[in-house]
């Protein structure tokens, strides 16, 4: 869609220098995009950088996000979606950023989104430490090693 909104925007100007006039319905029918959003385009000089409603965290946030989650999982602890949705309210209000979750955390379309841009995360109820892992939790053997 990207590729089709530079194209006509592309010969939209190069038309405009030749002096042929076209209607901008013609170029947004020509190349298969809507009109208004062929339209947006001109308005701003040229397509937006990303389609949609703007992102919550930022890239940088996600990920250390998708870290802590990753390093949670090497350590055996599963990680529930309500503690990352929690994770997720801490950051957002310490940046003092408006967001349009609930005080729950986020919703299923932007977990679902989450989860498909990273594929190397999975999500478990989480279950009893076993021995190993509550020896890694505990505090003494933790300060020892460092």
């Amino acid at each position: 869609k990207q590729n089709a909104i530079l194209s006509a925007f592309k010969e939209l100007n190069d038309s405009q220098t030749n002096s042929k006039l076209s209607s901008y319905r013609s170029f947004a029918k020509k190349y298969g995009i809507p009109e208004t959003t062929f339209k947006h385009a001109i308005k701003n000089d040229g397509p937006l950088d990303h389609l949609g409603p703007a992102k919550v965290l930022t890239d940088h946030e996600e990920q250390q996000l998708v870290g802590y989650c990753l390093n949670m999982q090497k350590l055996g602890f599963g990680l529930a979606r309500s503690r990352v949705n929690q994770c997720i309210i801490n950051i957002v209000h310490q940046s003092n950023r408006s967001h349009p979750f609930k005080e729950s955390g986020p919703g299923q379309s932007w977990w679902e989104r989450f989860m498909k841009n990273h594929l190397e995360l999975s999500f478990h109820i989480p279950q009893a430490l076993n021995e190993a892992q509550a020896q890694r939790a505990n505090p003494i053997i933790v300060k020892d090693h460092f």
